[in-house]
Protein backbone atom coordinates (compact mmCIF):
# COMPACT_ATOMS: atom_id res chain seq x y z
CA UNK A 1 0.00 0.00 0.00
CA UNK A 2 1.24 3.51 -0.85
CA UNK A 3 0.86 5.89 2.07
CA UNK A 4 1.49 9.62 1.97
CA UNK A 5 2.03 11.71 5.11
CA UNK A 6 1.78 15.47 4.66
CA UNK A 7 3.02 17.66 7.51
CA UNK A 8 1.71 21.22 7.61
CA UNK A 9 4.11 22.32 10.34
CA UNK A 10 5.73 25.44 8.88
CA UNK A 11 7.24 27.36 11.81
CA UNK A 12 10.02 24.98 12.81
CA UNK A 13 11.65 21.86 11.40
CA UNK A 14 10.49 19.60 14.20
CA UNK A 15 8.09 19.62 17.13
CA UNK A 16 5.66 17.60 19.19
CA UNK A 17 3.14 17.46 16.35
CA UNK A 18 5.60 15.40 14.28
CA UNK A 19 6.03 12.55 16.76
CA UNK A 20 2.78 10.70 16.01
CA UNK A 21 3.04 10.55 12.22
CA UNK A 22 6.76 9.71 12.30
CA UNK A 23 6.09 6.81 14.68
CA UNK A 24 3.30 5.64 12.40
CA UNK A 25 5.63 5.85 9.40
CA UNK A 26 8.14 3.63 11.19
CA UNK A 27 5.46 1.03 11.89
CA UNK A 28 4.21 1.03 8.30
CA UNK A 29 7.73 0.85 6.85
CA UNK A 30 8.45 -2.18 9.04
CA UNK A 31 5.32 -3.80 7.59
CA UNK A 32 6.64 -3.29 4.07
CA UNK A 33 4.44 -0.42 2.91
CA UNK A 34 5.57 2.26 0.45
CA UNK A 35 5.70 5.42 2.60
CA UNK A 36 6.35 9.02 1.52
CA UNK A 37 6.47 12.10 3.77
CA UNK A 38 5.99 15.62 2.40
CA UNK A 39 7.55 18.22 4.70
CA UNK A 40 8.77 21.81 4.55
CA UNK A 41 12.43 22.22 3.65
CA UNK A 42 14.49 23.62 6.53
CA UNK A 43 17.77 22.47 5.03
CA UNK A 44 19.16 19.45 6.85
CA UNK A 45 16.45 16.94 7.67
CA UNK A 46 15.62 16.47 11.36
CA UNK A 47 17.33 13.46 12.92
CA UNK A 48 14.11 11.44 13.05
CA UNK A 49 13.53 11.96 9.31
CA UNK A 50 17.10 10.87 8.61
CA UNK A 51 16.51 7.69 10.61
CA UNK A 52 13.29 6.93 8.74
CA UNK A 53 14.93 7.61 5.38
CA UNK A 54 17.44 4.87 6.16
CA UNK A 55 14.48 2.54 6.69
CA UNK A 56 13.05 3.42 3.29
CA UNK A 57 11.00 6.59 3.85
CA UNK A 58 10.77 8.73 0.71
CA UNK A 59 11.01 12.43 1.53
CA UNK A 60 9.25 15.10 -0.57
CA UNK A 61 10.31 18.63 0.35
CA UNK A 62 8.29 21.81 -0.09
CA UNK A 63 9.64 25.36 0.01
CA UNK A 64 9.02 27.20 3.27
CA UNK A 65 6.14 29.66 3.50
CA UNK A 66 6.54 30.74 7.13
CA UNK A 67 9.19 33.26 8.21
CA UNK A 68 9.52 35.77 11.06
CA UNK A 69 11.20 38.72 9.28
CA UNK A 70 9.30 41.23 7.15
CA UNK A 71 11.23 40.22 4.03
CA UNK A 72 10.67 36.56 4.85
CA UNK A 73 6.93 37.05 5.21
CA UNK A 74 6.78 38.65 1.76
CA UNK A 75 8.85 35.78 0.38
CA UNK A 76 6.53 33.28 2.07
CA UNK A 77 3.46 34.79 0.44
CA UNK A 78 5.10 34.63 -2.99
CA UNK A 79 6.05 30.99 -2.45
CA UNK A 80 2.53 30.13 -1.24
CA UNK A 81 0.92 31.76 -4.26
CA UNK A 82 3.21 30.71 -7.11
CA UNK A 83 5.30 27.71 -6.01
CA UNK A 84 3.32 25.70 -3.46
CA UNK A 85 0.48 24.74 -5.84
CA UNK A 86 3.00 23.16 -8.22
CA UNK A 87 4.63 21.26 -5.38
CA UNK A 88 1.27 19.76 -4.49
CA UNK A 89 0.60 18.91 -8.13
CA UNK A 90 3.79 16.85 -8.03
CA UNK A 91 2.38 14.84 -5.12
CA UNK A 92 -0.36 13.55 -7.42
CA UNK A 93 2.31 11.57 -9.28
CA UNK A 94 2.81 9.45 -6.15
CA UNK A 95 -0.74 8.06 -6.56
CA UNK A 96 -1.10 7.15 -2.86
CA UNK A 97 -3.75 4.75 -1.58
CA UNK A 98 -4.38 7.04 1.37
CA UNK A 99 -3.20 10.41 2.73
CA UNK A 100 -2.59 11.35 6.34
CA UNK A 101 -2.42 15.08 7.13
CA UNK A 102 -0.43 15.94 10.25
CA UNK A 103 -1.61 19.46 11.02
CA UNK A 104 0.40 21.90 13.07
CA UNK A 105 -2.79 23.94 13.54
CA UNK A 106 -6.45 23.00 13.28
CA UNK A 107 -7.38 24.87 10.12
CA UNK A 108 -4.26 24.64 7.97
CA UNK A 109 -6.11 22.78 5.23
CA UNK A 110 -8.07 25.87 4.22
CA UNK A 111 -4.84 27.51 3.02
CA UNK A 112 -5.50 27.67 -0.75
CA UNK A 113 -2.82 25.22 -1.95
CA UNK A 114 -3.86 22.65 0.69
CA UNK A 115 -7.56 23.18 -0.03
CA UNK A 116 -7.04 22.67 -3.77
CA UNK A 117 -5.10 19.47 -3.16
CA UNK A 118 -7.63 18.06 -0.68
CA UNK A 119 -10.59 18.83 -2.95
CA UNK A 120 -8.94 16.86 -5.74
CA UNK A 121 -8.18 13.74 -3.70
CA UNK A 122 -9.81 10.54 -4.92
CA UNK A 123 -8.50 8.40 -2.06
CA UNK A 124 -9.34 8.31 1.65
CA UNK A 125 -7.65 10.91 3.83
CA UNK A 126 -7.25 11.35 7.56
CA UNK A 127 -6.51 14.46 9.63
CA UNK A 128 -4.54 14.68 12.84
CA UNK A 129 -4.82 18.02 14.68
CA UNK A 130 -2.06 18.62 17.19
CA UNK A 131 -3.70 21.72 18.65
CA UNK A 132 -6.59 24.13 18.36
CA UNK A 133 -6.75 27.69 19.64
CA UNK A 134 -9.40 28.50 22.22
CA UNK A 135 -10.99 31.62 20.80
CA UNK A 136 -10.37 31.72 17.05
CA UNK A 137 -13.42 32.66 14.98
CA UNK A 138 -13.19 31.83 11.29
CA UNK A 139 -14.59 34.02 8.53
CA UNK A 140 -17.85 32.40 7.41
CA UNK A 141 -16.56 31.25 4.00
CA UNK A 142 -13.52 29.65 5.60
CA UNK A 143 -15.73 27.99 8.22
CA UNK A 144 -17.86 26.39 5.51
CA UNK A 145 -14.80 25.24 3.57
CA UNK A 146 -13.13 23.80 6.66
CA UNK A 147 -16.29 22.01 7.74
CA UNK A 148 -16.52 20.33 4.34
CA UNK A 149 -12.87 19.24 4.46
CA UNK A 150 -13.31 17.69 7.90
CA UNK A 151 -16.63 16.03 7.16
CA UNK A 152 -15.18 14.39 4.03
CA UNK A 153 -12.23 12.95 5.95
CA UNK A 154 -12.40 9.30 6.99
CA UNK A 155 -11.34 10.13 10.55
CA UNK A 156 -10.27 13.22 12.46
CA UNK A 157 -7.85 12.64 15.32
CA UNK A 158 -7.96 15.31 18.05
CA UNK A 159 -5.49 15.22 20.91
CA UNK A 160 -7.88 16.44 23.58
CA UNK A 161 -11.61 16.51 24.19
CA UNK A 162 -11.46 20.25 24.62
CA UNK A 163 -9.79 20.76 21.23
CA UNK A 164 -12.61 18.73 19.65
CA UNK A 165 -15.35 20.64 21.47
CA UNK A 166 -13.74 23.92 20.43
CA UNK A 167 -13.69 22.82 16.77
CA UNK A 168 -17.33 21.75 16.96
CA UNK A 169 -18.23 25.23 18.17
CA UNK A 170 -16.05 26.95 15.59
CA UNK A 171 -17.46 24.91 12.69
CA UNK A 172 -21.06 24.48 13.90
CA UNK A 173 -20.69 20.75 13.28
CA UNK A 174 -20.79 17.63 15.46
CA UNK A 175 -17.79 16.18 13.56
CA UNK A 176 -19.11 12.66 14.02
CA UNK A 177 -16.01 11.20 12.39
CA UNK A 178 -13.73 12.53 15.16
CA UNK A 179 -11.77 10.51 17.71
CA UNK A 180 -9.77 11.77 20.70
CA UNK A 181 -6.30 10.33 21.17
CA UNK A 182 -3.28 11.39 23.19
CA UNK A 183 0.13 11.99 21.70
CA UNK A 184 2.90 9.41 22.15
CA UNK A 185 5.40 9.74 24.94
CA UNK A 186 8.89 10.81 23.96
CA UNK A 187 10.49 7.70 25.50
CA UNK A 188 9.67 4.00 25.89
CA UNK A 189 11.16 3.40 29.34
CA UNK A 190 8.24 3.91 31.74
CA UNK A 191 10.23 3.79 34.96
CA UNK A 192 10.03 6.73 37.36
CA UNK A 193 12.99 9.06 37.76
CA UNK A 194 14.37 9.48 41.31
CA UNK A 195 14.14 12.98 42.74
CA UNK A 196 17.24 15.10 42.83
CA UNK A 197 18.17 15.94 46.42
CA UNK A 198 18.21 19.72 46.65
CA UNK A 199 17.17 22.43 49.06
CA UNK A 200 16.09 24.52 46.07
CA UNK A 201 12.96 23.78 44.06
CA UNK A 202 13.99 23.26 40.44
CA UNK A 203 11.44 24.37 37.84
CA UNK A 204 11.59 23.42 34.15
CA UNK A 205 9.96 24.89 31.07
CA UNK A 206 10.03 22.33 28.25
CA UNK A 207 8.76 23.85 25.01
CA UNK A 208 9.88 25.72 21.94
CA UNK A 209 10.90 29.24 22.90
CA UNK A 210 7.84 30.96 21.43
CA UNK A 211 7.10 33.71 23.92
CA UNK A 212 3.46 34.32 22.98
CA UNK A 213 2.33 30.72 22.70
CA UNK A 214 4.35 29.12 25.50
CA UNK A 215 4.22 32.00 27.99
CA UNK A 216 7.86 32.43 29.00
CA UNK A 217 7.38 36.18 29.76
CA UNK A 218 4.53 35.36 32.14
CA UNK A 219 6.73 33.08 34.22
CA UNK A 220 9.64 35.52 34.23
CA UNK A 221 7.43 38.39 35.39
CA UNK A 222 6.06 36.27 38.22
CA UNK A 223 9.48 35.10 39.35
CA UNK A 224 10.79 38.67 39.35
CA UNK A 225 8.36 39.58 42.13
CA UNK A 226 9.73 40.52 45.57
CA UNK A 227 8.20 37.45 47.21
CA UNK A 228 9.98 35.13 44.74
CA UNK A 229 13.35 36.87 44.93
CA UNK A 230 13.84 35.70 48.52
CA UNK A 231 12.87 32.09 47.79
CA UNK A 232 15.19 29.20 46.99
CA UNK A 233 14.43 28.13 43.41
CA UNK A 234 16.03 27.62 40.02
CA UNK A 235 14.52 27.52 36.52
CA UNK A 236 15.85 25.59 33.53
CA UNK A 237 14.48 26.63 30.12
CA UNK A 238 14.73 23.86 27.53
CA UNK A 239 14.22 24.12 23.79
CA UNK A 240 14.96 26.48 20.93
CA UNK A 241 12.74 28.94 19.13
CA UNK A 242 12.24 32.30 17.44
CA UNK A 243 12.10 34.30 20.68
CA UNK A 244 15.26 33.02 22.33
CA UNK A 245 17.09 36.37 22.27
CA UNK A 246 14.05 38.22 23.60
CA UNK A 247 13.57 35.77 26.47
CA UNK A 248 17.28 35.97 27.35
CA UNK A 249 17.05 39.75 27.33
CA UNK A 250 13.98 39.59 29.59
CA UNK A 251 15.91 37.42 32.05
CA UNK A 252 18.60 40.13 32.16
CA UNK A 253 15.97 42.87 32.46
CA UNK A 254 14.39 41.18 35.48
CA UNK A 255 17.86 40.49 36.98
CA UNK A 256 17.31 36.74 37.11
CA UNK A 257 20.52 35.56 35.43
CA UNK A 258 21.72 33.84 38.62
CA UNK A 259 18.45 31.87 38.84
CA UNK A 260 17.77 30.82 35.26
CA UNK A 261 19.68 28.63 32.82
CA UNK A 262 19.04 28.05 29.12
CA UNK A 263 19.63 24.39 28.33
CA UNK A 264 18.78 24.29 24.62
CA UNK A 265 17.48 21.30 22.70
CA UNK A 266 18.16 17.98 24.39
CA UNK A 267 17.65 14.33 23.44
CA UNK A 268 17.28 12.46 26.73
CA UNK A 269 14.13 13.78 28.44
CA UNK A 270 14.51 11.62 31.51
CA UNK A 271 18.18 12.10 32.31
CA UNK A 272 18.74 15.63 31.03
CA UNK A 273 15.51 17.17 32.38
CA UNK A 274 13.69 15.20 35.04
CA UNK A 275 16.72 13.75 36.79
CA UNK A 276 17.52 17.36 37.75
CA UNK A 277 14.13 19.13 38.05
CA UNK A 278 11.03 18.89 40.22
CA UNK A 279 8.18 20.85 38.61
CA UNK A 280 7.02 21.52 35.03
CA UNK A 281 5.78 25.07 34.34
CA UNK A 282 3.40 25.41 31.38
CA UNK A 283 1.63 28.83 31.10
CA UNK A 284 0.60 28.24 27.46
CA UNK A 285 -1.83 30.45 25.54
CA UNK A 286 -3.10 27.35 23.74
CA UNK A 287 -2.27 23.67 23.61
CA UNK A 288 -3.46 20.38 22.24
CA UNK A 289 -2.17 17.49 24.29
CA UNK A 290 1.30 18.59 25.46
CA UNK A 291 3.73 15.68 25.30
CA UNK A 292 5.98 17.41 27.83
CA UNK A 293 3.19 17.25 30.44
CA UNK A 294 2.78 13.51 30.05
CA UNK A 295 6.54 12.91 29.87
CA UNK A 296 6.95 14.77 33.16
CA UNK A 297 4.12 12.86 34.80
CA UNK A 298 5.43 9.44 33.80
CA UNK A 299 8.79 10.48 35.26
CA UNK A 300 6.94 11.29 38.50
CA UNK A 301 6.82 15.07 38.29
CA UNK A 302 4.03 17.49 39.10
CA UNK A 303 3.11 20.53 36.98
CA UNK A 304 1.63 24.00 37.07
CA UNK A 305 -0.39 24.56 33.89
CA UNK A 306 -2.84 26.98 32.30
CA UNK A 307 -6.35 25.74 31.60
CA UNK A 308 -6.04 25.28 27.84
CA UNK A 309 -6.31 22.27 25.56
CA UNK A 310 -6.12 18.95 27.36
CA UNK A 311 -4.25 20.26 30.42
CA UNK A 312 -7.24 20.23 32.76
CA UNK A 313 -8.30 16.82 31.44
CA UNK A 314 -5.14 15.49 33.03
CA UNK A 315 -4.17 17.80 35.89
CA UNK A 316 -6.43 17.61 38.94
CA UNK A 317 -6.05 20.74 41.05
CA UNK A 318 -4.18 20.05 44.28
CA UNK A 319 -4.01 16.31 43.60
CA UNK A 320 -1.35 15.93 40.91
CA UNK A 321 -0.69 19.56 39.97
CA UNK A 322 -2.11 23.07 39.86
CA UNK A 323 -4.22 24.84 37.25
CA UNK A 324 -4.32 28.53 36.37
CA UNK A 325 -7.65 29.69 34.96
CA UNK A 326 -5.79 31.82 32.43
CA UNK A 327 -2.19 32.16 31.18
CA UNK A 328 -1.91 35.57 32.85
CA UNK A 329 0.54 36.87 35.44
CA UNK A 330 -2.22 37.09 38.05
CA UNK A 331 -3.81 33.69 37.45
CA UNK A 332 -0.66 31.69 36.76
CA UNK A 333 1.06 33.47 39.62
CA UNK A 334 -1.70 32.32 41.98
CA UNK A 335 -1.37 28.72 40.78
CA UNK A 336 2.41 28.85 41.19
CA UNK A 337 1.96 30.23 44.70
CA UNK A 338 -0.36 27.30 45.56
CA UNK A 339 2.33 24.94 44.33
CA UNK A 340 4.92 26.68 46.50
CA UNK A 341 2.73 26.42 49.59
CA UNK A 342 2.48 22.68 48.86
CA UNK A 343 6.16 22.10 48.11
CA UNK A 344 6.35 19.74 51.09
CA UNK A 345 4.01 17.48 49.06
CA UNK A 346 6.08 17.63 45.89
CA UNK A 347 6.94 13.92 45.84
CA UNK A 348 3.34 12.93 46.59
CA UNK A 349 2.05 15.21 43.81
CA UNK A 350 4.53 13.71 41.37
CA UNK A 351 3.57 10.17 42.33
CA UNK A 352 -0.10 11.04 41.80
CA UNK A 353 0.73 12.51 38.39
CA UNK A 354 2.55 9.33 37.40
CA UNK A 355 -0.29 7.09 38.62
CA UNK A 356 -2.86 9.10 36.64
CA UNK A 357 -0.72 9.13 33.51
CA UNK A 358 -0.23 5.37 33.50
CA UNK A 359 -3.93 4.88 34.16
CA UNK A 360 -5.50 7.12 31.51
CA UNK A 361 -2.96 7.40 28.69
CA UNK A 362 -2.84 5.22 25.61
CA UNK A 363 0.86 4.38 25.72
CA UNK A 364 0.86 3.30 22.06
CA UNK A 365 -1.40 5.80 20.26
CA UNK A 366 0.62 5.39 17.06
CA UNK A 367 -0.38 1.70 16.92
CA UNK A 368 -3.97 2.68 17.73
CA UNK A 369 -4.14 5.18 14.84
CA UNK A 370 -2.49 2.77 12.38
CA UNK A 371 -5.10 0.18 13.36
CA UNK A 372 -7.89 2.69 12.79
CA UNK A 373 -6.56 3.53 9.34
CA UNK A 374 -6.28 -0.14 8.35
CA UNK A 375 -9.98 -0.65 9.03
CA UNK A 376 -10.68 1.48 5.96
CA UNK A 377 -8.88 -0.94 3.62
Amino acid sequence: MKILFISTMAGTAWGGSEVLWSNMAAILLDEGHDVTASIFDFGTNPLRIQELAKKGLKVHKRKRTNFTTTFGKIKGKIVAKFISPGEFDSLNKISPDMVFFSQGAAFDLTIPYYEKYVSGLKVPYFCYLSLNTEYEVLPFNQMVAQRKIFENAKTLFFVSKRNLETAQRQLCSELKNALVINNPLTFSDLSAVPYVVSEAIHFAMVARVDAYVKGHPVVLKILSGENWKVRNWKLDIFGEGPDMEYVKELVRFYKLTDKIRFKGQIQDIKQEIWAHNHVLLMPSQYEGCPISLYDAAVCGRTAVVSDVGGNAEFVVEGENGFIADAPSVHSFGSALERMWQNKHRIIELGENARERALKILDLKPDITVVGCIKKNF
